[in-house]
C-alpha cells in the first residue's frame, strides 16, 4: 500500500512591485516639476533668473549713477577750494626771486653809502617815480628826491630803459570764469645810471632784472600759499628789494668814485 508523503508548502509573502517614483524624472517640456520638500518649480527658476538679470542691470545702473555723483562732488569740491583760496589770496600770483645765500647776506649788511641822489624825469614819468621809490626803500642813500626838488645832490640818476611785465589778455581765463589759468613769463626790474652832478664824464650803470612766471586765475590763490610765490606784487616783495640792493652794493666802489669827481 503506497502512502503519499505530505507536501509542505511554505507561504512566502511577496511584496507587490512599487510603481516608479513620479519625481525621479521630470516630464518632457514640463515647467511644473516640483522638487521634494522645497516645492521649487522650473517656472520659479525661470522667473528667478529673469529677476536676477533685472537686478544686475539695476545694480550696474545704480553703481554708475553713484560713481558719477562722486565725480561731480569731487569736481565741485576742487572748484570750490580754488575759488575760496582765490578770494582769500587773490587771483594773480608771481614767482619770487631766489633767497640770498650766506655770502650775499653778509654783503647786504652794508651800512650804506651816505650819498644824496636826484632822480631825473622820464617818459612816461611813472618809470622815474618807481625808481625813486625803490631807491628810497633800499636805505643805502642819505636822501633820494626828484632832481628838481633836491638841492646839491651828489649824484644824478637817469632811467636807461623801462623793464616791465608783458601785456597779456587772459581770454581763456575770462571766459571760464578763472577755472583755466593763464601762465606767462614776465620781466621786472630797473636799469639806470648814476653820474656826478658836477661832471658827466663818467657814469655807473646798474641793472637788475627778475625773470619769473605769472599765473592768473583761481589756482593763483593756492600758489600764494607756497613760499616761492607771491600775490602782493613782485616789486613789493622783500626778496626783490634785497636783490636790487645787492646789485647796487656790488658797484659801491664805482659809485663812490664817481661821487667825488
Amino acid at each position: 500500500m503506497l502512502v503519499q508523503a505530505p507536501v509542505i508548502v511554505s507561504a512566502v509573502r511577496s511584496t507587490p512591485p512599487q510603481p516608479p517614483l513620479a519625481h525621479c524624472t521630470p516630464p518632457a517640456r514640463s515647467f511644473t516639476y516640483r522638487q521634494s520638500r522645497n516645492k521649487l518649480t522650473w517656472r520659479d527658476i525661470a522667473v528667478a533668473s529673469q529677476r536676477g538679470s533685472e537686478w544686475g542691470q539695476t545694480t550696474l545702473c545704480t553703481s554708475r549713477v553713484t560713481g558719477m555723483k562722486k565725480t561731480l562732488v569731487t569736481i565741485g569740491f576742487v572748484c570750490g577750494t580754488l575759488v575760496a583760496t582765490g578770494l582769500l589770496k587773490g587771483c594773480a600770483s608771481e614767482q619770487r626771486p631766489l633767497p640770498l645765500n650766506p655770502s650775499e647776506e653778509i654783503l647786504l649788511g652794508h651800512k650804506g653809502l651816505g650819498l644824496a641822489l636826484g632822480v631825473e624825469p622820464s617818459t612816461p614819468p611813472v618809470y622815474a617815480q618807481n625808481l625813486l621809490r625803490a631807491l628810497q626803500e633800499t636805505g643805502l642813500f642819505r636822501d633820494v628826491q626828484s632832481s628838481d626838488k633836491i638841492h646839491g645832490p651828489h649824484l644824478l640818476v637817469r632811467v636807461e630803459k623801462p623793464i616791465t611785465g608783458n601785456a597779456v589778455i587772459p581770454f581763456l581765463t575770462l571766459i571760464t570764469l578763472g577755472l583755466i589759468p593763464t601762465v606767462t613769463e614776465e620781466h621786472h626790474g630797473y636799469s639806470f645810471s648814476l653820474r656826478s652832478s658836477a661832471s658827466s664824464a663818467r657814469t655807473v650803470s646798474i641793472e637788475y632784472v627778475h625773470r619769473g612766471y605769472t599765473v592768473l586765475g583761481w589756482i593763483a590763490g593756492a600758489l600764494n600759499f607756497v613760499p616761492q610765490w607771491t600775490g602782493g606784487g613782485i616789486q613789493s616783495d622783500p626778496r626783490f628789494k634785497d636783490r636790487l640792493k645787492l646789485a647796487i652794493l656790488l658797484k659801491a666802489e664805482d659809485i663812490k668814485a664817481v661821487a667825488v669827481q
